[in-house]
């Protein structure tokens, strides 16, 4: 019986991160084929397609840092997959986005009621911080 408990919930957890990508999607359509922001062209965007091209996990078009290679690694597999472009990179990062937002949702379910745990999740996406523009410097 804990099998079948098992198998719907993860039918329900993959129909929820299916309607958390989608809702992320729609809402993120419009942006999808805007060029890189400078933190992506700077960075993250040369060093995952060094690895795309030469399979290193150290870039040599840019300037190797601290960061852990893992969202490299995962545009790589995703560029390797379909394309080189700033569409596919967005989509990919929107399914990292959804799963972040169900495991946020999970969560504060374990912890709180289920109301509490809809507002939670439903937090992030109010807060004007939490868009890429939020963060570029202000010119005075």
């Amino acid at each position: 019986m804990k099998e079948l408990t098992t198998f719907a919930n993860t039918r329900r957890y993959l129909s929820l991160y299916a309607l958390i990508f989608t809702f992320l999607f729609i809402t993120h359509a419009f942006l999808l084929r805007l060029p890189y922001f400078w933190d992506e062209a700077g960075y993250f965007i040369p060093a995952a397609r060094d690895l795309l091209l030469t399979g290193s996990l150290i870039p040599h078009t840019t300037l190797s840092n601290a960061h852990p290679p893992l969202v490299m690694l995962w545009l790589a597999f995703w560029w390797k997959f379909s394309a080189f472009t700033p569409t596919t990179t967005r989509e990919a990062m929107l399914m990292v986005a959804a799963f972040a937002l169900l495991g946020l949702w999970r969560l504060a379910r374990n912890v709180a009621p289920e109301s509490v745990a809809v507002a939670t999740f439903s937090a992030p996406r109010s807060i004007p911080s939490s868009s890429p523009r939020a963060r570029w410097p202000i010119s005075t």
